[in-house]
């Protein structure tokens, strides 16, 4: 399992800054390596980091999502290869409008899909990988105003002046954007 445009190779996270609101959508990349038709589970899931440590935990598929992993809308949840072929699978991340701003983790898992399900042999050992998913909402405020300035001229002319304003405010940072 990848990211699918990795320009690095076989890359397995995927970083997005993005707004409350908006969706966006990408692919990650499933290979069988085995020379047996293999299928397999995927799904998503929230997840935990912790930056002084590096470490990384996604959570089980028997946990239920509440950020980041209830967020990802995936095409196929089983995707069956073939032997040494690989299948793109997309997916979309769409961003509850009311999403506080900061920084939520989650996971794409992909797990072999078992046979006799239930059996002693089958339900001792669980396989999967999985690509992380790194989210920051931003709290971007975008505020806009049209002004328009009446200025009289003598001779019955009168001049209107139109001044746009654009006010963005993103991670800190206020933005000052007029037009003319």
């Amino acid at each position: 399992i990848y990211v699918k445009n990795s320009s690095s190779g076989y890359k397995t996270w995927f970083v997005y800054e993005v707004d409350a609101g908006s969706e966006t959508n990408d692919a990650l990349v499933v290979t069988n390596n085995s020379g047996d038709i293999l299928s397999f589970d995927i799904y998503s899931v929230d997840a935990v980091s912790n930056p002084e440590s590096g470490s990384f935990h996604a959570y089980g598929a028997d946990v239920h999502p509440e950020n980041a992993g209830k967020w990802v809308f995936i095409e196929k949840n089983i995707a069956t290869i073939q032997p040494y072929h690989s299948e793109e699978i997309g997916f979309s991340i769409k961003v509850p409008k009311n999403t506080a701003p900061g920084i939520y983790h989650g996971a794409i898992m992909v797990s072999p899909v078992t046979v006799g399900a239930g059996t002693i042999a089958s339900s001792a050992i669980q396989t999967r990988l999985g690509a992380r998913i790194y989210l920051t909402v931003s709290d971007s405020v975008v505020i806009s105003s049209t002004v328009i300035f009446y200025i009289c001229a003598g001779l019955g002319i009168i001049i209107f002046l139109i001044l746009m304003i654009t006010l963005t405010k993103k991670r800190g940072r206020i933005t000052l954007s007029q037009c003319l």
